[in-house]
Order: structure tokens, then C-alpha cells, then sequence
């Protein structure tokens, strides 16, 4: 299966599980497919070097390996779903995703519990401190896996950051070291022993390389 394929093959997995789980909560179809295409529009936005598609379905892919570890999975899903959706510098990107969400799910059907708590999950990865339940340790921990791979692909994910940024080197610099310097300084960076024991020293491994690569 060539690139083209797998991107294809990821799209139509994306689609199927997004409307199955609208489905699950008692959306209408009509629902379900209008908040798919504009998460989709929002997600393949021009500019969206790493909160794409791409990043949507890799941190599923994290979620559903630990998917009997989660007492409602189907909160998990949404908020993966919405973490993103809004993204921009000077934005408060994850209080408005979290009010999008909140939005999208009284339309899909969703009761109360289910959109309190995904929209405190969503507020949770402003800073990616204080879950307040272990789904929602679990879900930080999904979110934040990208910082314990491999160096390679963490360098590829450091460049796309960077892309999704049309500001002054200086300042993207600035702010980004802040950014890595206060996940090193956290006793911990992730939440949850399994991804402790999985991903912790690559991941205090690989900030401190760009760390040293922004420079002074």
C-alpha cells in the first residue's frame, strides 16, 4: 500500500469510527456527518503542519490501546476529537475547542456528564496538569506520546510545530523553550505508570536535545 493509500485508507477509518460513535450517542445522521466535514475542514486546514488528520489519528490509535483501561471511552473519543479543532497564536485554542465541543455534542445528543467531561478534558491539555479523573490522565498521556518517540520522528514533529508558526524565529524560540523547559521541570511528565514505563526517558530525552538545539 502506497502513501496515497494508507492517507485514503486512514480517512475513510476516521470517517466510519466518527459516525459510529455519533450513532452510539444518538445522533442523527444528518448531525453526525455535518460536525465530520467541519472537523475535517478545520483539521486540514492550510497551516496545519501538526494538529491535522494526521495527529487526530495517531492519538486514537494511543487511546484505543489502552481503551479497557477507560471507564467512558466514548467521552475519550470526543475529546480527541475536539482537543484541536482550534488552533492559532494569541488564541485561547483550548478553551474555544472546548466550547465547539460542547456545542457540537448538545447537537449530536450527548447528555450533560458526557459534555461536562469532555469539555474539562479539553480545558486539561491547556497546561496538560491536574486530570481530574484517570480517563482523563489517560488522555494527556495519549496527547503528549508524541514526545516519547523515537528521535527521528520527534524531530519531524518539532519541525511541524515550528511550520504551523508565521512569526519571528526569535519569539517561536522563546516560547517554545518555556514550553519544553516546564515539561522537564514536572516531577513527571506523564500521568499514568503505563506510559511512565513506555515513554518517560525518551521523552525527557528528546526535549533536552531541542532544548539545546533552540539555544541560549
Amino acid at each position: 500500500m502506497d502513501l496515497k493509500e494508507k492517507e485514503t485508507s486512514c480517512l475513510q477509518t476516521l470517517q466510519q469510527e466518527w459516525l459510529w460513535h455519533c450513532q452510539a450517542i444518538g445522533a442523527t445522521d444528518k448531525a453526525a456527518i455535518k460536525w465530520k466535514d467541519k472537523l475535517f475542514k478545520k483539521y486540514q486546514r492550510q497551516g496545519r503542519f501538526y494538529h491535522n488528520l494526521t495527529h487526530i489519528a495517531q492519538m486514537l490509535n494511543a487511546a484505543k490501546e489502552q481503551q479497557a483501561e477507560f471507564s467512558a471511552w466514548p467521552h475519550v473519543f470526543f475529546a480527541i476529537w475536539f482537543h484541536d479543532a482550534i488552533q492559532g497564536y494569541g488564541l485561547n485554542s483550548e478553551l474555544e475547542s472546548a466550547k465547539l465541543a460542547s456545542k457540537a455534542l448538545k447537537e449530536l445528543g450527548a447528555n450533560h456528564a458526557m459534555i461536562d467531561h469532555v469539555y474539562h478534558m479539553i480545558l486539561s491539555s491547556k497546561n496538560h496538569d491536574s486530570p481530574k479523573d484517570y480517563d482523563n490522565a489517560l488522555f494527556l498521556d495519549c496527547d503528549l506520546s508524541i514526545l516519547g518517540t523515537p528521535a527521528q520522528e520527534y524531530l519531524r514533529y518539532a519541525h511541524q510545530c515550528r511550520q504551523e508558526y508565521v512569526i519571528p524565529d526569535c519569539i517561536y524560540r522563546k516560547g517554545r523553550r518555556k514550553f519544553l523547559q516546564s515539561m522537564l521541570a514536572k516531577p513527571f511528565i506523564y500521568h499514568t505508570t503505563v506510559f511512565r514505563v513506555a515513554l518517560e526517558t525518551q521523552a525527557r530525552a528528546n526535549i533536552a536535545n531541542e532544548i539545546n538545539r533552540l539555544g541560549a
